[in-house]
C-alpha cells in the first residue's frame, strides 16, 4: 500500500542479524508512510498484524523468550522488525 501510492520508483531494504540468541529481520521502505490514523488508533490493527502477534505471542510462551514484531513510520518510510529466536538445529 505505501510503495503503490508512492510516485517514482521505490526502495526496499531487508537486513537479517543476530543478537545473542536471537535473530532479527528489518525491513524498511522509503515509500508514504503509514497514516498517523492508523497507528494512533491501537485497537484497530489489521488481520495480518493481529495474526503475526499472536504467533510471537504462542513463541514466547513455548521457548519463554522475547520474540517481537514492531512497525514504526521512519522519517523517509516505514521500518519493520521481527526478532525471533534463533535456533542452530532442527
Amino acid at each position: 500500500n505505501g510503495m503503490a501510492k508512492k510516485e517514482g520508483k521505490g526502495n526496499i531494504s531487508i537486513y537479517i542479524k543476530q543478537e545473542d540468541e536471537m535473530i532479527s529481520c528489518i525491513v524498511e521502505d522509503d515509500g508514504v508512510g503509514i497514516s498517523e490514523k492508523k497507528i494512533a488508533d491501537k485497537g484497530e490493527k489489521s488481520l495480518g498484524m493481529r495474526i503475526t502477534k499472536d504467533r510471537i505471542d504462542i513463541i514466547n510462551k513455548l521457548k519463554n523468550s522475547t520474540a517481537s514484531v514492531h512497525v514504526s513510520n521512519t522519517n523517509k518510510g516505514v521500518k519493520a522488525e521481527v526478532r525471533l529466536p534463533l535456533e542452530l538445529s532442527f
